[in-house]
C-alpha cells in the first residue's frame, strides 16, 4: 500500500490560492494550540508568498512562479510593481514582509533553531495582511462568500484567533474588512489604513 502519492498541479492562481489558504489555517490552528514557534513558522513565510504568487498569477498569467523561489522580500517587489491594491498599502508591511522572508533560514527553522515571534504583534500583521490579500485577490462579494465558506478568519483577538467552531479546520470569523470597505465608501476614512483599523479593532 501507497500511503502518500504526489501529483504535479497546475500553478493556477486558484491553485495557490488554496494552497495558501491552507498554509494560513494551518498556523491559525497550531497557534491556537500554542504552537506557533520553529516549523509552524514556515507556515507563515509560505501562505503570505503563496498568496502574492497567486495575486501576481491572476494580474498576470505569464508570471513565473517561480521567479524568485522563496525570496520573499522579491515575490512582495514585483507585487508592488505589478499589481493594483484596492486597499493594500504595501508601504504598511515592508518591514513585516522583510522580517518574514525567512528563504536562508528554512533549515534552522525545520530543526527549531529557536526563532521567537513577539505577540500578539506577529499576528495582529500576519492576519490583517493575509486577509487584505484575500480581499484583493478575491474582491469584495468573493471574499465574503469565501470567507465564511471556507472559515477563514476576518479577525484575531489579542494574537489569538477569536475561536474555534466545530472541527479545527472552521474559524470562526468577524467581518472587519468588510466593515473597513464600508466606512470608506460611506464615511470616508481618508488616507486610514486597514492595517490600522484593524489593529484598533482587535484591541
Amino acid at each position: 500500500m501507497q500511503y502518500i502519492s504526489k501529483k504535479k498541479q497546475p500553478d493556477t492562481w486558484e491553485n495557490l490560492l488554496l494552497s495558501a489558504d491552507s498554509d494560513y489555517v494551518s498556523l491559525i490552528v497550531l497557534a491556537e494550540a500554542g504552537l506557533a514557534m520553529g516549523t509552524s513558522l514556515w507556515l507563515a513565510e509560505q501562505s503570505v508568498e503563496k498568496y502574492l504568487k497567486s495575486w501576481l498569477k491572476k494580474t498576470d498569467p505569464g508570471y513565473k512562479v517561480n521567479k524568485h523561489g522563496h525570496d520573499l522580500v522579491e515575490i512582495w517587489k514585483d507585487a508592488k510593481s505589478i499589481c493594483n491594491p484596492v486597499n493594500l498599502k504595501f508601504e504598511d508591511y515592508e518591514r513585516f514582509v522583510t522580517d518574514l522572508n525567512l528563504e536562508g533560514d528554512s533549515t534552522d527553522l525545520r530543526y527549531s533553531f529557536g526563532f521567537t515571534i513577539q505577540l500578539p504583534i506577529f499576528f495582529e500583521e500576519f492576519a490583517s495582511l493575509g486577509d487584505l490579500l484575500r480581499f484583493e485577490l478575491l474582491g469584495e462579494e468573493e471574499y465574503k462568500m469565501r470567507g465564511r465558506s471556507a472559515g477563514l478568519p476576518d479577525s484575531f483577538l489579542d494574537g489569538r484567533v477569536s475561536q474555534l467552531s466545530g472541527n479545527s479546520s472552521e474559524i470562526a470569523s468577524g467581518d472587519l474588512i468588510s466593515e473597513f470597505v464600508e466606512k470608506s465608501r460611506n464615511v470616508g476614512l481618508g488616507s486610514a489604513s486597514f492595517r490600522e483599523f484593524f489593529r484598533k479593532s482587535s484591541k
